[in-house]
């Protein structure tokens, strides 16, 4: 038998293989002789799940992992056991095909039920198993390429499986998974996810629709519908609206998951020429979560569920190129209440297509919307100034962060959801700044780690699979475990991957570019693509260019030499410094163009088009002669140069605040620039690029945390704290005043929260700072803003 852990094995409803997008449930009686005081439940499969014990669904979900090396995740069931019989029930939604978040794997559910400390009921052949005829996965088809499948779910085909009633004699007894027998299987390393309340929804436009035939697709099918918008009153029933006391409707319309207001549509008989109803439902801020769907309508009826982060089309953009994003629900007779937990859905809007209706009906819509999913966090640091939008846009930076944090980072939650490199060490720096979150962010960067393909590169994104790889992004992993070890002080990362490190970075000084000696080369072919930003040929599509690859490898050394300083290999660590200085001279001498008095992105001399990426990570790395930074800042400032993506401000922070007042001036602009429009125009989350949703041929993303910079801004800047040694041991204190007069705040670590305050006085700033028991800070100024008085005591 496959044993896990020694008790109980991974079952399946069958030797499948090739199978994918299906659905099995899973059923086993058990007795408690006892009533036990403490009872938990322990639980894994493939690829997510809904389990319920005596009918209660568990708020517990299934994290990522990678085949044979699997986690389990943990639930108490306090409350939920009963002396005498007891069900546990699970459906299990295998993915079974590549994409951004899960690789193909193996079908398998694995479940132990404790006593107090006892072994009641685990996963074996007495478990009952079918498949859930409920589910269409054949005709749903996928979200898009990245995100993964649609569902269909025809609730007329449902049974009612979960009950402890439920008679499963006629199911088939589950088998055992053989190929479990080699796995790993350890405990989830993030907690478990926290189901909010959902939030009450807005209806921000209704009507009737008519539809002439279902497309490829169901995004196809739902903006091929015609919409013809009406007025409250005019599609739903007064009696359902809500009115003021001098007889006016309300303006909002709003219905809440647990509330008793629903709205009753008028039958389409009113409307010959249509066949369904709409309903666009704004949920108030970018959500992420669960679908939940509540309506009472005739069996039969349709019910495409289309998500989207905007309206600027007059609806959902939900059918964008290839990409489809519609789930699909065909009800029972009755009302439907259908929570969907195999997808977490991001979105900020909501719409409805409601068709398969007879003229006379009048389904009833109770909610649309989502429960919103989080991860537990510590408390959030402290930041506060004279300026209200500077605090304003470090609060919608700092929800972007946790709407794009779930079993890992995520890049986009409406349409990846992926954990990738690049994206992840920003999210991670910026969270050092709000939470100290090192834990979540080791889970993430071992996920990452665990993706090396033993040659050369980590995947693209961890767990998924996908056919090409960045290989700046591995560099990028190695200088994001440096600044983990160096926030945190934790040392188990570093002892773990050290030698994957040595091995990435020896194979990457091993392959000298034959055409530019002193740089390296990437490698070629289909699977390499040379990223960097989202940028003219910075985005990898167009030639290869030396710089991006070469100085992304630079850091990589530079973070290698210092973690091996930590470890105390100070042979390996000068070696790879020097190795690091060698490659520094040689891309200064072969980027600069002396006639431009920039830097190109390759050495071609017939290069056009210039980058002030290209410029910013050379200051902010120090790779700049100072004779050169004058003219850098002022082709910064003219607006001339190609203007830097999104995902790299935490470079031109850094590169800035080191390159004297102007810079310093230049920033506090720049970011105003950047995101003044976008949260002044409504925005909940910030966006993936400057072009907000009309980027990447229409799909760009509203919701992107690599944005997240104002938290680095507020506390690397403003406050001006960084560590110097691991743990915060060693840390400075250099406030920037960046336009302001008074600053205050809280930097997290490991020994508990600093504290500085500061603010105006004649000749300077007067400082204060408060640090916890095995911190020492060091005050420094710059020019234009000199302490004259400083206040420093101990926390605690």
């Amino acid at each position: 038998m496959a044993l896990i852990m020694n008790q109980g094995y991974c079952i399946w409803s069958d030797a499948e293989s090739g199978v994918k997008d299906v659905y099995r449930i899973f059923r086993k009686r058990f007795t408690c002789a006892a009533l036990p005081e403490a009872a938990r439940l322990e639980i894994a499969a493939d690829s997510s799940y809904a389990v319920y014990v005596n009918g209660v669904r568990l708020p517990v979900q299934q994290t990522a992992d990678l085949p044979g090396d699997k986690t389990f995740s943990t639930a108490a069931l306090d409350g939920l056991l009963r002396e005498g019989e007891n069900v546990v029930a699970v459906e299990v939604h295998f993915v079974g095909e590549d994409f951004l978040t899960v690789q193909a794997g193996v079908p398998y559910l694995m479940v132990r039920i404790f006593g107090d400390g006892k072994l009641v009921c685990a996963t074996n052949n007495t478990w009952k198993c079918a498949d859930n005829p409920a589910y269409f996965p054949e005709k749903a088809g996928k979200t898009s390429p990245l995100l993964g499948f649609a569902f269909m779910y025809d609730s007329r085909r449902a049974m009612n499986w979960r009950a402890v009633d439920f008679d499963d004699s006629a199911w088939r007894s589950a088998i055992a998974v053989e190929a479990a027998s080699g796995w790993k299987m350890s405990p989830r390393h993030v907690p478990q996810l926290l189901e909010l309340p959902e939030p009450e929804v807005r209806m921000v436009q209704a009507g009737v629709l008519r539809r002439e035939s279902e497309a490829a697709s169901l995004g196809a099918t739902c903006i091929g519908d015609w919409l013809a918008p009406l007025r409250y009153d005019e599609i739903f029933e007064e009696d359902s609206l809500p009115w003021d006391k001098t007889g006016l409707m309300f303006p909002d319309i709003k219905i809440a998951a647990d509330g008793e207001a629903a709205l009753k549509f008028r039958p389409l008989s009113r409307r010959p020429s249509a066949n369904g109803f709409y309903v666009i439902a704004d949920l108030g801020r970018e959500t992420v979560g669960f679908v939940h769907l509540k309506l009472d309508a005739p069996a039969g009826t349709v019910v495409d569920i289309a998500f989207g982060e905007h309206l600027d089309d007059g609806r959902v953009r939900c059918c964008i190129g290839g990409s489809s994003y519609v789930d699909r629900y065909i009800c029972h007779s009755g009302v439907n209440d259908f929570i969907y937990v195999h997808r977490r859905l991001g979105a900020r809007y909501i719409e409805l297509h409601i068709t398969g209706l007879a003229a006379d009906a009048a389904p009833v819509l109770h909610y649309i919307g989502v429960v919103p999913l989080q991860i537990p966090l510590p408390p959030e640091s402290k930041f506060e100034s004279c300026d209200r939008l500077l605090a304003h846009t470090r609060r919608v930076a700092v929800d972007t962060l946790k709407l794009c944090m779930h079993e890992h980072y995520e890049d986009c939650p409406w349409r990846e959801q992926g954990l990738y490199a690049y994206d992840s060490r920003n999210q991670m720096l910026y969270g050092y700044y709000v939470w100290g979150n090192y834990d979540y962010a080791a889970a993430s960067l071992d996920l990452l780690g665990k993706s090396y393909d033993g040659e050369r590169y980590l995947a693209l994104t961890s767990p998924g699979r996908i056919k090409v790889t960045i290989p700046a992004f591995t560099m990028v992993w190695i200088t994001a475990l440096y600044e983990h070890h160096l926030f945190s002080g934790d040392a188990s990362l570093t002892c773990r991957w050290l030698g994957q490190i040595d091995a990435i970075i020896d194979r990457a000084l091993a392959e000298a570019d034959p055409d530019r000696p002193g740089l390296y080369h990437p490698g070629s072919g289909k699977k390499i693509w040379n990223f960097c930003e989202w940028n003219g040929d910075l985005s990898g599509r167009g030639a290869y260019l030396a710089a991006p690859y070469n100085l992304y490898l630079y850091e990589a050394l530079r973070s290698a030499a210092r973690l091996h300083g930590f470890s105390g290999n100070h042979e390996r660590s000068v070696e790879l410094d020097k190795r690091a200085s060698a490659l520094a001279a040689e891309l200064d001498k072969r980027l600069w163009r002396d006639d431009l008095k920039l830097y190109g992105a390759s050495d071609d001399a017939s290069e056009k088009i210039f980058f002030e990426h290209i410029q910013t990570v050379m200051l902010a790395d120090g790779l700049v002669p100072e004779a050169r930074v004058d003219a850098l800042l002022e082709a910064i400032s003219s607006g001339t140069l190609c203007q830097i993506d999104l995902s790299a401000l935490r470079y031109l922070v850094k590169a800035l605040l080191n390159c004297g007042g102007r810079a310093r001036r230049l920033l506090n602009d720049y970011l105003q620039r950047i995101f003044d429009p976008i949260v002044l125009g409504g925005a909940t989350s910030l966006w993936e690029t400057r072009h907000g949703s009309e980027d990447f041929y229409r799909a760009g993303s509203l919701c992107h945390a690599w944005s997240s910079v104002m938290p680095y801004y507020c506390g690397r800047g403003l406050l001006g704290v960084r560590p110097l040694e691991p743990g915060f041991r060693r840390f400075e204190v250099k406030p920037c005043r960046g336009g302001l007069t008074a600053a205050s705040g809280e930097v997290p670590t490991s020994h508990g929260n600093i504290l500085v305050e500061w603010h105006d006085v004649p000749g300077g700033i007067a400082l204060s700072v408060g640090h916890p028991a095995g911190t020492e800070p060091e005050i420094a100024s710059y020019e234009e803003t000199p302490v004259v008085s400083v206040k420093k005591y101990l926390i605690g």
